[in-house]
């Protein structure tokens, strides 16, 4: 079932990068109105990368959203696909290191500076989740984990 759906996204977002590309070679603009289906489709590609820990995927759809969500009228469709993209590119910054950095599980201000204050100033809550998994050596440099702060970042998707 769940190889079933993933294709079935896969498609979708296949089928929304050709209305896409022809919309910018013949720079005609989309519609006004666009169906509410194809934010769905590219929200919903996001999400099954995650589940699926597809990273490939993910940056793609990312790339699929941001353009779509450039795209889109203004409006209160477009300011919810912009709120899940900023979610989804704090996901990419955590994930991206920790895919990256041979040292990825676990990340500090010298390796991705400034993220975590303003992950603890953008997303209330997110201090009190992570101090049970942070980790400080000897000298007190704290580590914070990727995976619990991915986690945590995509509760916050959560409806």
């Amino acid at each position: 079932m769940d190889s079933l759906r993933s294709m079935l996204s896969v498609a979708a977002v296949f089928c929304v990068i050709p209305v896409l590309s022809a919309s910018a070679i013949t720079k005609k603009t989309l519609p006004h109105r666009l169906p509410a289906v194809v934010s769905a489709i590219a929200l919903t590609a996001l999400r099954d990368s995650n589940e699926t820990n597809d990273f490939r995927r993910f940056e793609a759809a990312l790339a699929v959203a941001k353009s779509l969500a450039d795209l889109m009228p203004l409006g209160a469709a477009r300011n919810a696909l912009r709120r899940a993209i900023l979610v989804y590119e704090d996901v990419d910054a955590v994930w991206s290191f920790a895919v990256r950095d041979r040292y990825g599980a676990y990340f500090n201000d010298d390796s991705l500076p400034g993220l975590h204050d303003r992950l603890n100033a953008d997303y209330p809550g997110y201090d009190d989740f992570i101090a049970d998994y942070r980790v400080a050596d000897r000298k007190g440099n704290v580590l914070y984990p990727t995976a619990e702060t991915r986690t945590f970042l995509l509760k916050q998707l959560a409806p």
